[in-house]
């Protein structure tokens, strides 16, 4: 199920798309013709079992893989056009992640943390700090600037891990599982910060990938796009659609 348009209004363009992993009787085909559009300001979420491609996927639109065959096209930038020290430098200032696990540096405290991005692209640590807590502040943890990981609950963690994502303002924000080790209601509130970053003045046609298992948050995409044995579906299930179109409840 892919929008359709200009292909120069488009954040995200891929057509195509294979790739494979192994050889011979080893071979795996974690992706068959992959084709997806997605336009700026739009939060997506890949949906399907284990296995089916859906990390493959977001890890080839961002950058971090590349395609056996296929275009893959972000805010106009053909990863395919790059030399692979400007791949790097390019899914640095354009990209950023989220994941289930946080990955927070558990030595650092949280605005150190959101900072090291900064820091990483050759910004003074005193101008990286302060953006940093300007950051925390947006995901309302603006009083816990100097707490390390361990004096955080899991919901503060990922909220310090969105700051970071989004601290050098980039484009395109994947999110691989966020609510995964989150409680309901957490994830619900984690969930309004990850489609907020796709909305608003800040935004700036910024697109936003989930993916996700889980069912609570289906309701927060734009579109939802289930994949299967390596390909996207022409149309997710009903069970998903009706997911969707019922927001979880709090018990």
């Amino acid at each position: 199920m892919n929008d359709s348009g200009n292909h120069n209004s488009l954040a995200v363009r891929v057509h195509g798309v294979t790739k494979s992993f192994g050889t011979a009787r080893a071979q795996v085909q974690a992706l068959r013709g992959v084709d997806l559009e997605i336009k700026p300001n739009h939060l997506i979420m890949l949906v399907g079992p284990s296995g089916c491609g859906k990390t493959t996927l977001v890890s080839i639109i961002s950058g971090v893989l590349r395609p056996d065959q296929g275009l893959v096209e972000v805010f106009g930038v053909r990863w395919d056009s790059l030399s692979e020290d400007e791949r790097t430098r390019r899914r640095g200032g354009m990209v950023g992640y989220v994941f289930q696990d946080f990955n927070l540096i558990p030595t650092l405290t949280a605005v150190e943390n959101v900072a090291v991005p900064l820091m990483i692209r050759g910004v003074d640590r005193r101008r990286a700090r302060e953006q940093a807590a300007r950051e925390l502040d947006r995901v309302g943890l603006g009083d816990r600037l100097d707490a390390v990981p361990a004096e955080l609950s899991g919901g503060m963690q990922q909220r310090v891990a969105i700051a970071r994502a989004l601290v050098a303002r980039p484009r395109l924000l994947v999110c691989d599982e966020p609510t995964a080790n989150l409680d309901g209601r957490t994830g619900q509130s984690v969930m309004e910060l990850i489609r907020q970053a796709s909305r608003g003045d800040d935004a700036q046609g910024r697109c936003v990938i989930v993916v996700t298992h889980d069912a609570r948050i289906f309701h927060f995409a734009d579109r939802i796009e289930e994949m299967e044995d390596g390909r996207i579906l022409p149309t997710p299930s009903q069970e998903i659609l009706e997911h969707q179109r019922q927001p979880y409840r709090h018990p």
